[in-house]
């Protein structure tokens, strides 16, 4: 699947709304408070994309490679620490 830039930024954004939790960190918002956390997030996006999908550790002679097991629309721990905390609701 190719995603385009436009797209995959979208989906960086939308993954930063629901960590943060919080209504008043709108789309607009998040783009021009975040730019540092939306970049990065942006960039292991594409790494991800372009790791196989089905496959978590290859061998092959002496060498391997392990994937990191990272759902779509999460985010890393660096991301996270450029992002305030989240915001959590008691019911």
């Amino acid at each position: 699947m190719k995603l385009t830039d436009e797209q995959i930024n979208s989906i960086v954004v939308k993954s930063i709304q629901l960590y943060l939790n919080n209504d008043k960190f709108d789309y607009s918002y998040i783009i021009s408070n975040f730019a540092e956390a939306i970049i990065i997030a942006t960039e292991e996006f594409k790494e991800r994309m372009n790791q196989p999908s089905n496959i978590t550790s290859m061998t092959q002679g002496a060498r391997s490679v392990t994937y990191k097991d990272v759902g779509i629309g999460s985010l890393s721990d660096n991301i996270k620490m450029l992002l305030p905390k989240p915001y959590l609701r008691k019911w």
